[in-house]
Formats: structure tokens, sequence, C-alpha cells
């Protein structure tokens, strides 16, 4: 294992392994174990080592070999400098960063709570007076908040940094989120204010419409509580997210698989239960829909084939039903069995 390390260390340090157990023995010899030969404590290894006047001790014939595994295990290589160096510059700016973004995390924190408030009222809102004017004051209240995160955040950052720093795609987003909530609320005061009388036209009309089409976009803000797949709390929904896209590839096979399958089997129900060639009992034969019909001894108008035009008349039609038995789904338009209906024209063949 000494002879790996001393060879990984640096290309200049080369010594054979009957060099090696020389100068074990020679510093065996050094810590007054000279009946060692062939191995060395760790302790007297490393105290040997870091002790300057140790190659003073040694005979010249193993001096040499000596001053190279001193060498080679005192002085750090090049990579192993950088690679402290960069931890340490790492360390200190994971700190610094944590300790700048602290106010960041909290406003964030706060910023989805009332997301999250918002959605709640919109959900209470569509189903009990949606025209009551507290709504609209809760409104405002959490687009002023939504407003003053921006507004904080792009002093704080400053308008390159916030557009074009790291978190450049979740400040875009919130800054657009922010400003469909701005333009939603301001023309639903102007939809209030035209509906007290005191303002009309087509001017308030069409900010009334728009105002409308934009209510319906609020759903958009739940984007933002996207952000807390970043909390230490939600790790575990975040690895889980992490995992359904690297199985997104194996789902993509699953599906392609059971397409095939479903391909396939609706061919051959096609086949089988669909209509021949120029059947057509239900429109041109004029035997009406096969829910209509209570007995199946009609000779002319078989049920099992009506239904075998309505359910397995193309391909198409034939995989979406299987589809349908799949689930466990068996029942007509007007709630009958298909399967009772099959079974009853084609007796044992199909049960």
């Amino acid at each position: 294992a000494l002879v790996r390390a001393l060879k990984t260390r640096e290309s200049s340090f080369h010594l054979s392994r009957n060099r090696v157990q020389v100068v074990i023995a020679e510093l065996n010899r050094i810590a007054g174990r000279p009946s060692q030969q062939d191995q060395i404590s760790f302790e007297v290894l490393l105290e040997l080592v870091s002790d300057d006047s140790v190659l003073d001790q040694v005979h010249d014939a193993a001096r040499k070999d000596v001053n190279v595994m001193i060498a080679a295990l005192r002085n750090p290589t090049l990579e192993e400098i950088v690679d402290t160096v960069a931890r340490r510059i790492a360390d200190g700016e994971n700190k610094e960063d944590s300790d700048s973004k602290a106010w960041e995390r909290h406003l964030n924190s706060l910023v989805m709570t009332v997301v999250g408030v918002n959605m709640l009222a919109l959900a209470i809102s569509v189903d009990y007076s949606p025209s009551h004017v507290g709504w609209f004051i809760l409104e405002a209240v959490c687009v002023s908040v939504f407003l003053a995160e921006l507004v904080i955040k792009i002093f704080h950052l400053g308008v390159r940094e916030f557009f074009r720093g790291p978190d450049w795609i979740w400040n875009t987003t919130d800054f657009g989120v922010t400003f469909i909530a701005v333009m939603e609320l301001s023309l639903s005061m102007a939809e209030m204010v035209a509906g007290d009388g005191i303002g009309e036209g087509w001017m308030v009309a069409s900010a009334m419409r728009v105002a409308v089409m934009l209510r319906a976009l609020r759903f958009v803000r739940v984007i933002r509580l996207l952000r807390l797949v970043d909390s230490p709390l939600l790790r575990d929904l975040a690895n889980m997210l992490v995992g359904f896209i690297i199985g997104i590839p194996s789902l993509v096979w699953v599906l392609a698989f059971f397409s095939m399958i479903l391909f396939l089997v609706g061919l051959f129900f096609r086949m089988v239960f669909g209509p021949s060639e120029g059947q057509d009992l239900i429109y041109e034969g004029g035997c009406g829909l096969p829910d209509d019909k209570s007995s199946y001894t009609d000779l002319f108008c078989q049920v099992s084939y009506m239904y075998g035009e309505e359910f397995f008349g193309t391909t198409w039609k034939s995989m979406f039903t299987l589809f349908r038995f799949m689930l466990g789904d068996y029942s007509t338009r007007g709630g009958k069995s298909l399967i009772i209906a099959f079974s009853q024209d084609y007796g044992a063949k199909f049960d």
C-alpha cells in the first residue's frame, strides 16, 4: 500500500518493494525496534516522518531512499494543494452566501405563505360571493406583497443581477406572474368602478373582458410554490421528483409496450367482433341503436353485431373499447353489459 501511495503522489518518487522494505527496516532500527524488519506501525512512521533529525540517524546506504520516502509523504502534491485551497474557498463562499442570502430565504418563505393563502382564497371565492369586496381587498394585499418582493430584490441585487444572475429563471417568472397580478387587479378595480356607474364606455367594457381573462390566469401563481422544492423541508419531495425524471425513459418504454399490446389485441377484437365489409345494421339496415333492443332473438338485427359496429367498428374504436375493458368498464351508453350481449349471441365460444 505504501508503494502504491508513493507512486501516486509524484512521478519522480520510484521505490521498489525491496527498497521500501530496506527503508522500513532502517526506520525500525532508529525507532529501537530492530526485530521488526518488514512492517512498521503507523504511529512510528508518522513520528519519524515528522522528525527533522531522522536523516542524521540513517545509514549512508539508505539515506537517499529514506529521504525520498519522507519527501513524498511530507510534501503535498499540486493537486492536493489546489483541492485544499478550493475546498476552503468554497466553504468560505458558502458561508458568506448563506449569510448574505438569509434575507432572501425569509422573504421567499413569506411570499410562499402569501401565495398559499391567495390560492386558498381563490378556491373559496369562486363558490362563495365572488364579487364581495373582501376578496378584492385580500387580493390587493397579496399583490402588494408580490410587488414589494420584486422591489426589495431588485434593490438588493440590482437590475442586472436580478435578470441575468444565477436565479434569473425564477426571478423572471416571478416578475411575469406579478405583472399579470398587477394588471388583473387594476382591471378588476376598473370593473368595480364601472359596476358602480362611475365609469362607462367601450374602454371600460374592454377592460372588464381583459380582467376576466387575466383572472383565469391567477392559478399561474402556483408556479411560485415550486421554489419550495429548494427547501430542506421538502428535500425528500425533490429527490422523488428527480427520481421520476430519471425514470421517464423507462416509463416511455412501458407506455410504448402497453400501446403495442393495446394495438395488437384491439386489432384482433376488430377482426373478430367488428362488422364485415358493407355491414351497417344500425343506420342503413334500419335496426336503430342496440341499446333500444329488448330482445336478443332478432336474427336480422342481432344485438352482438350492432354492438360490434358501435364499439369495434374501427381499429381505433376497438382499441378504446379494449382500454375501457382494462379499466373494468364493460357498459354501453345505455348502461347495459357488453359481456352479456356477446355471451348471449356467441355462446360458449365467447365465454
